[in-house]
């Protein structure tokens, strides 16, 4: 049965190596590599003159107003976001925020005066804390539990 794929001698010296004898062919390589890049230009050549003619075609889209984009006079997009507000001065930035940390944690203070939440100092807290002492659970008696959220929710759901 003849084959197409031509019949090259094979060197015994290739066989003991368990190599190929030849290198293999590079004209054949730089050909496709030359064909893959001249692919390349002429495709960037075609989308170059293909924006041109467009560009020349339809300058100025009319309905732009009417779809909802937004142009500024020299007919180019408005910014739709501010820029971003960068912080130029870490360290006094810092210096400043714990400064305002520190205030409000030392001062006496509304947090909701419409529901009569006010702020004290820390050390004031602790000396009421120590003077009244923290609420506790007595051992003897069971741990008391309200509703489930389920049952708050179906109790919602039945009431007119």
């Amino acid at each position: 049965m003849p084959t197409d794929a031509p019949q090259l001698p094979v060197e015994p010296e290739a066989l003991v190596r368990k190599h190929e004898s030849r290198n293999p062919p590079v004209n054949r390589i730089l050909l496709v590599a030359g064909l893959v890049v001249l692919m390349m230009v002429v495709c960037q050549a075609i989308v170059w003159r293909m924006m041109g003619n467009l560009a020349r075609a339809r300058p100025l889209d009319k309905t732009m107003e009417q779809r909802g984009i937004v142009t500024a006079p020299n007919l180019q997009l408005l910014t739709r976001f501010p820029a971003p507000a960068l912080q130029l001065n870490p360290h006094d930035d810092l210096v400043a925020f714990r400064a305002r940390a520190d205030a409000e944690l030392n001062s006496y203070g509304w947090v909701d005066r419409s529901n009569g939440i006010v702020r004290i100092p820390i050390e004031r807290a602790m000396d009421l804390i120590v003077e009244r002492g923290l609420p506790f659970r007595s051992e003897n008696k069971p741990a008391t539990t309200g509703k489930s959220s389920l049952e708050l929710i179906r109790e919602r759901s039945e009431k007119p």
